[in-house]
């Protein structure tokens, strides 16, 4: 497994949650940075492609409602070989309710 050292925090969207995934994005940025990790805090509305995310070693997805549980985040992160925090895309399509 490749070492992780530089890691996005993708928080913020657009769902009726938003201020609650701001919220939690900014805890686990706050973490991470006291660890002595290297990590950025990156709204996903301001993100233009997914494909920016890979100077990244991995992703902590700190998105809240359907845009970080939905599942299709996920499918387009596994086809970008992208490495990410939580379950994967089949999971969270099969238990997004």
């Amino acid at each position: 497994m490749e070492e992780i050292n530089n890691i996005a925090v993708l928080y913020g969207g657009s769902s009726s949650e938003r201020e609650i995934s701001i919220k939690s994005g900014d805890g686990v940025y706050k973490a991470i940075t006291e660890l002595g990790y290297v990590a950025n805090l990156i709204d996903i509305n301001d993100l233009g492609d997914l494909s920016e995310l890979k100077i990244y070693d991995f992703i902590f997805i700190a998105l809240h409602g359907f845009e970080g549980e939905g599942g299709s985040l996920q499918k387009d992160l596994d086809d970008l070989n992208i490495l990410y925090s939580g379950s994967s895309s089949k999971c969270c399509k099969n238990t997004w309710n």
